[in-house]
């Protein structure tokens, strides 16, 4: 599954018994074929191999989140494009290539071990793995898989295109030093019209403003403080994205959150399908083409009549995988979003 490979959340996946070890190694193949699908078209687009008309170019990270937010996405994808483009037209895409090629290698190793277990009958303590029981996480170390470690800055995802380190990832001062003496007086013009409407809309006194921030300040209280006075408190990001602001999780050279960015808009378009619903066509996701591609994969090096093993066609382990990628890549959204508010040269009235 993706989020065994890339994680969607720090949390374990917990124990899991021998009689499923096929299922998970099916899933690591299936998964891994479907990253590094995604990760090579993004190479081919960053080069500009991959814009023929009967290609299918940047549609394929047309991701179903069931948000209603697909505008978002194609803006986050093009955002993403620009940044690396640039770079990959100096040095090769070293990052992608790294990846691809651990990626390549768990999935072959994967395959072994599945026949080692079904076809050959070797003892999964033999191979690293839990005689009864075992986690997805220490299955793949067994495998060999650990994720590509590299500084977010530009110049270590593309070395030799002799970038400044800085430039990876602009901070708010940096955008708010340019010169932009015109917009702002225009900005300052529109402020002050703004406020003499709304003085006279409300009359003296409290400020239209100062409500709505005396409103934000108190729900911002609530959440919190949680209800009847408790101490609870309420992040807006996901544990993974480790960010005390929203906005600080999108980072276009973090190499994390990239590779998991495509490969989860990748896979929720992938297995995406389009049916009509009364008079109106909507999309959901297909679990059942995820879990038929996966057996395709490995159907030379599996035994499904192996006792030990049960090969499972259930689809409640796929359809828990994609609600977890939709989760995240909605919350990686509303980063984007407020990142990009941050940067704008609008503020400081665009980031009220």
């Amino acid at each position: 599954m993706s989020y065994f490979i890339f994680p969607a959340q720090t949390i374990s996946h917990g124990l899991r018994p021998r009689n499923t070890y096929a299922s998970i190694l099916t899933d690591v193949v299936r998964a891994s074929a479907d990253s590094i699908d995604a990760l090579l078209l993004f190479r081919k687009l960053l080069l500009g191999e991959g814009n023929a008309s009967d290609d299918v170019g940047f549609t394929a990270y047309d991701a179903h989140v069931g948000d209603t937010s697909c505008q978002l996405r194609a803006a986050m994808v093009l955002d993403l494009f620009k940044h690396h483009r640039r770079y990959a037209a100096r040095a090769s895409p070293a990052w992608i290539d790294q990846v691809v090629e651990k990626l390549q290698d768990v999935q072959n190793k994967a395959r072994k071990t599945l026949a080692q277990l079904t076809i050959e009958r070797v003892h999964p303590s033999k191979l690293g793995i839990g005689a009864r029981q075992d986690t997805p996480e220490d299955i793949l170390k067994a495998l060999g898989w650990s994720e590509l470690d590299l500084p977010c800055d530009a110049g270590a995802l593309y070395p030799g295109s002799q970038t400044r380190t800085q430039e990876a990832r602009p901070t708010i001062s940096k955008r708010r030093t340019s010169s932009h003496s015109a917009p702002r007086a225009l900005l300052d013009k529109a402020a002050a019209r703004l406020q003499h409407d709304t003085q006279h809309m409300f009359g003296p006194g409290l400020h239209h403003s100062d409500k709505l921030k005396n409103a934000h300040a108190g729900a911002q209280s609530h959440l919190a403080t949680g209800p009847a006075g408790s101490s609870r408190t309420y992040s807006t990001t996901s544990p993974l994205l480790g960010e005390s602001e929203p906005g600080a999780a999108w980072n276009p050279f973090d190499v994390r959150i990239i590779t998991r960015f495509l490969v989860y808009s990748y896979v929720l378009s992938k297995y995406k399908s389009f049916r009509r619903f009364k008079h109106v066509v909507g999309a959901r996701l297909y679990p059942e083409a995820a879990i038929g591609y996966g057996d395709g994969l490995v159907e030379e090096v599996i035994d499904k009549k192996t006792p030990d093993y049960k090969h499972s066609k259930a689809t409640r382990r796929v359809e828990v995988e994609f609600a977890a990628l939709q989760t995240w890549v909605s919350e990686l959204s509303c980063a984007w979003l407020q990142a990009t508010a941050t940067h704008s040269n609008a503020a400081p009235y665009a980031q009220r």
